[in-house]
């Protein structure tokens, strides 16, 4: 099932109706916001239920969604005919005449400004009292501005899932409809998205065209282009370097991409509508008064094709392939719809943003480790998280990057034992593990943690060896079990014995859930 937020039906307003409430008062407004978050998250527990592609490049690679907001935004709101007879600041000068929502974004413009009283053609008078004492004349139309957002940290990330957003890891897609959310929710243009090892500053990645099936380059002339080759499977070569950007972020929720190739960033210019390359800027960093390289991220078709579109803000135009020339395209209404595939791309991650080194590129392996054979009634230590491989390259981004992993699916193997069987991403069980991952990271601490078994026996701790880029690492999490001796390992995953105090045997699990092939078990 395709991921559609309702922000793509209706705008925060429009929203309200279909939601039955009112936006008159902020806590209304919220509670619109609450059922956004809501929606959203029913109908990402129904889309990851689905088997789905996970190659890079398809849209599907999943991390937590972070969102960034530069400060509190402002919305305006209908409070009546006439002008205020107190509190006016300026007006008559021809600036926000043409319309209501031109005049209201000059009030949100100039920081004195409280009210706006419009007159269509004729003007918009600011005022500057907290209080509008409303004279009703019916030429004027008056509007208040109120604060969103104000309990948000101003240019600091947060997770979207501790402020009522989706639970589970997201795509780029559906991360960029939940900054859209907050743009509309808190009344600004501002907010910016990240998607650890996905999307974030710093990240490397590649640009795939869904028409031609070729990537964006940065080749030694003048001109942008693609490259010759098709890649079918939206996949790039590690030795491809042309093709190859890094992200970064700009102000006003925009991004640009900059060659560490060529030290140039990707821009669009006017004297022919073609993409070339910008100056030299050997410490990737790009001016503010450089406007042809920035882009904002436009989502195109459903959440699991994971396709988007760059916007220039400056031309107005989009990236678009044609034959093997990089264009700058307008399009309708500024969107770019489905059926136009030569302005749709796919972002590829293509290595690791600066200060992160582990990526998970070789999967993940689950098992039941014999941590301990215990008598009945006494208490045992034991660890969560990363037990073995600890390093400051494996922290938050590589968490992420594991979950995301174990969501994909996974290998159930056999302590010491060949036997596995694969647990795939249409498994119900690679969404659960992931959350326990989660949570054993969260808990995870150098101290030990102590837990009791009533009876004597083995103790076994389900846990993953990682294989990422530095080698590998063994993640302990939280779930426990017991049986006879080291002789009987556990047959099922975690939660699918039939009775927990019986893990080991024949039919002792669920049916129709994994088991493990060992004699004993099968």
């Amino acid at each position: 099932m395709a991921f559609r937020p309702f922000t793509l039906i209706c705008g925060l307003a429009l929203l309200a109706s279909c939601a039955g409430l009112p936006v008159d008062d902020e806590q209304k407004e919220d509670a619109v916001l609450s059922v956004i978050n809501q929606a959203a998250q029913n109908q990402v527990e129904e889309q990851i239920q689905e088997e789905e592609s996970t190659k890079e490049g398809t849209g599907s690679t999943r991390a937590l969604c972070y969102i960034k907001m530069s400060g509190p935004g402002s919305t305006m709101r209908d409070v009546g005919q006439g002008f205020c007879r107190n509190g006016y600041l300026r007006g008559w000068d021809r600036k926000g005449i043409r319309s209501q929502a031109d005049c209201n974004a000059v009030c949100i413009s100039e920081r004195d400004c409280t009210y706006v009283a419009w007159y269509k053609d004729h003007t918009c008078s600011r005022y500057g009292d907290t209080s509008c004492n409303l004279n009703g004349d019916r030429n004027h139309r008056v509007f208040k501005k109120e604060s969103r957002c104000t309990d948000l940290p101003a240019n600091t990330w947060f997770k979207d899932k501790d402020r009522g957003g989706p639970t589970h890891p997201l795509n780029l897609h559906e991360c960029n409809n939940r900054r859209h959310q907050w743009n509309s929710h808190c009344g600004v243009d501002s907010a910016q998205f990240k998607l650890p090892g996905i999307f974030e500053p710093g990240q490397v990645v590649g640009l795939w065209n869904v028409g031609h099936q070729r990537f964006m380059r940065m080749n030694a002339g003048e001109s942008m282009d693609v490259h010759p080759d098709k890649r079918p499977d939206g996949t790039m070569p590690a030795s491809w370097v042309w093709e190859k950007f890094q992200i970064v972020y700009l102000d006003r929720g925009e991004v640009a991409f900059w060659s560490p190739q060529w030290k140039k960033f990707v821009r669009g210019q006017p004297r022919n509508w073609h993409l070339d390359k910008s100056a030299l800027r050997y410490d990737g960093t790009l001016p503010a008064v450089w406007d042809w390289e920035r882009f904002k991220i436009q989502n195109v078709g459903s959440s699991d094709q994971g396709r988007v579109a760059l916007w220039n803000p400056k031309h107005r135009r989009f990236p678009r392939v044609d034959g093997h020339r990089l264009q700058l395209s307008p399009s309708p209404h500024n969107r770019v719809e489905a059926w136009q595939r030569w302005e749709q791309w796919k972002i590829v991650p293509a290595g690791p943003a600066p200060g992160r080194t582990c990526v998970v590129n070789r999967g993940t392996e689950g098992y039941w480790n014999p941590i301990e054979y215990v008598n009945g009634g006494i208490d045992f230590t034991y660890e969560t998280g990363v037990t073995e491989g600890r390093s400051t390259e494996r922290e938050t981004g590589w968490e992420n990057s594991v979950e995301v992993s174990i969501t994909a699916g996974y290998e159930f193997k056999a302590f010491g034992n060949e036997a596995s069987v694969e647990i795939t991403a249409a498994n119900t069980h690679t969404r659960s593990a992931s959350r326990t991952v989660a949570r054993s990271f969260e808990m995870s601490s150098t101290t030990g943690k102590t837990f009791r078994f009533d009876r004597g026996g083995q103790v076994w701790q389900f846990s993953y060896t990682v294989m990422d880029t530095c080698g590998t690492a063994v993640v302990a999490t939280t779930p426990m079990v017991q049986t006879n001796n080291a002789h009987e390992p556990p047959c099922c995953l975690p939660g699918d014995a039939k009775v927990p105090n019986r893990q080991h045997g024949k039919n002792v699990c669920v049916a129709g859930r994994p088991v493990l092939p060992l004699p004993g078990c099968i």
